[in-house]
C-alpha cells in the first residue's frame, strides 16, 4: 500500500512546478543570448536576465527533487523556504542594487518573497511521516477491539 503524500510534498511539488515553469519560461524567451546579463524579460510580471531565470529554474527543480520523501520535502521548504524569504525581502525593499545583474523588479520581490514564506510555514507545520498517525490508530483501533 502507498503512503499518502504528505503536506510538506504538495506544497513542495507545487513550488517547485511554479519556479521551474516561470524560470523554464524565462530561460526560452531569452535564449539564444548574447548576455547573462545584458537582455531582459518579463513573465508574469516577473523581470529575468538569463541568470536569475536559470537560478529560478533551479531552485524550482531542487523543489522537486526534495518532495519525493516526506522528511526530504519538509527540510527542504524549511530552509529553501526562508533563503527565498530573504531573497524577495531584498529585491523588494532595494529592487535597483539587484536590477542589473538578475533584472528582477519589486513583483519578483513579492512572489519570491510570498513563495518563500509559504514554503517555509509549510515544511514548519508538515508532520515529518504523513502515514504514521494513520498506522498508529489503527494499531489502537485493534489493540482496543482484541482487550474488549
Amino acid at each position: 500500500m502507498r503512503r499518502p503524500l504528505s503536506l510538506a510534498q504538495i506544497v513542495a511539488t507545487i513550488v517547485g512546478l511554479t519556479l521551474a515553469g516561470l524560470g523554464g519560461v524565462a530561460v526560452a524567451m531569452l535564449l539564444p543570448a548574447d548576455s547573462l546579463t545584458g537582455e531582459t524579460v518579463e513573465v508574469a510580471g516577473m523581470g529575468f536576465t538569463l541568470v536569475m531565470a536559470v537560478l529560478t529554474l533551479l531552485i524550482g527543480l531542487v523543489f522537486l527533487g526534495g518532495a519525493r520523501r516526506p522528511a526530504e520535502a519538509k527540510a527542504g521548504l524549511v530552509s529553501i523556504g526562508i533563503a527565498l524569504l530573504a531573497m524577495g525581502i531584498v529585491i523588494f525593499v532595494e529592487p535597483d542594487a539587484v536590477t542589473g545583474v538578475f533584472g528582477v523588479n519589486q513583483t519578483s520581490g513579492v512572489v519570491y518573497a510570498v513563495t518563500g514564506l509559504i514554503a517555509a510555514i509549510a515544511g514548519i507545520i508538515s508532520p515529518r511521516s504523513p502515514g504514521r498517525s494513520v498506522q498508529m490508530s489503527e494499531l489502537e483501533d485493534k489493540a482496543l477491539t482484541d482487550y474488549i
